[in-house]
């Protein structure tokens, strides 16, 4: 009986033995958890995800960076067809006798019925994971509708109580260049982010390079950015991982240190100087907004002093151990 009372004591739960390996893709992508990989349109989404599919079923490291646990997959495609599949599996030089199987173009909607049987099969042919593409075309839900999410993904949940990984493809309601991904990005109800285990954000800058963000991760420390690149070798298509990102944190500080240098340097600042100064020379280190904010913060944490100036404008400098605010 599914509402049945039988708690663990501690001990118990302390005795219980789990698997040693808690990772499909290292970092990335938790087994026996939901994964949800997120972009805007052209931003290599479908690439990427048949990556992480031909990775994961010969057991070779993801991006040439992150190891795998090798296991057969199952694609659920209702974006793209057989054809399609085809010739991008066959780029990535995807072995044919990869333990892949493919289902595409079929309405497959995630009802009761449909996952009591998809859940059977997968144990049957021990499937380790599934991926859907796309979140949108397996319900008929409302994705703006928390109870239509939270039903949804307590049905996806049952692949996971089986032990089966499961990747979801999910649209962005905007493309944010750069690192800039917030979780609001993503589109409907904010249950969708609360539902998933991990939740991997892609975004690009120019042709051929993906920056992927973690933007949630329940099970450890979320991955660090980084960004890879679809490399085209003739007919051969692969992702190379090509440089890691700074966390929106070390942005952060190194903002501020960059401004403290400045302002040391020169004594007095106001804000207009600052922002010139880093755009004269073409140091990167943020917009308007994030300069402004960044002084604030530094005045905040008394590092940075402010006092009116010409024009009632504030002017920055150094806080000493004895300057009062």
């Amino acid at each position: 009986m599914a509402n049945s009372l039988n708690p663990k004591q501690l001990h118990e739960l302390f005795d219980t033995k789990f698997p040693q390996e808690r990772w499909l893709v290292d970092g990335l992508l938790p087994l026996s958890g939901i994964t949800l990989l997120s972009g805007a349109p052209e931003s290599y989404k479908t690439w990427v995800m048949l990556d992480i599919v031909s990775s994961v079923a010969e057991g070779k490291p993801l991006f040439g960076k992150f190891p795998t646990t090798k296991t057969k997959v199952l694609i659920i495609d209702e974006e793209s067809d057989e054809r399609i599949l085809q010739e991008r599996l066959k780029a990535l030089h995807t072995p044919r006798t990869s333990p892949i199987y493919t289902e595409s173009m079929k309405g497959s909607l995630f009802t009761p019925e449909y996952v009591k049987t998809l859940v059977e099969w997968c144990l049957e042919k021990e499937i380790g994971l599934v991926v859907a593409d796309s979140l949108s075309r397996i319900h008929k839900g409302d994705e703006s509708t928390a109870k239509d999410m939270s039903a949804l993904f307590a049905l996806v949940r049952q692949l996971t109580i089986v032990g089966i990984s499961v990747v979801i493809l999910h649209h962005n309601r905007k493309s944010n260049p750069g690192y800039g991904y917030s979780s609001n990005d993503i589109r409907g109800s904010s249950d969708i982010l609360a539902s998933v285990d991990s939740a991997i954000a892609l975004s690009t800058q120019r042709t051929s390079h993906v920056n992927v963000q973690q933007v949630k991760n329940r099970i450890a420390t979320k991955q660090r950015p980084f960004t890879i690149e679809l490399i085209e070798d003739g007919d051969y298509r692969y992702f190379d991982c090509i440089a890691e990102g700074k966390s929106k944190d070390d942005q952060i500080t190194e903002r501020k240190q960059a401004i403290l240098e400045l302002i040391e340097l020169e004594m007095e600042m106001n804000q207009s100087g600052v922002i010139n100064y880093f755009s004269q020379t073409g140091i990167e280190i943020g917009g308007e907004r994030a300069i402004k904010k960044a002084l604030d913060e530094l005045v905040t944490e008394h590092k940075l002093q402010a006092a009116r100036g010409e024009k009632n404008a504030l002017l920055y400098s150094i806080k000493s151990s004895s300057a009062v605010l």
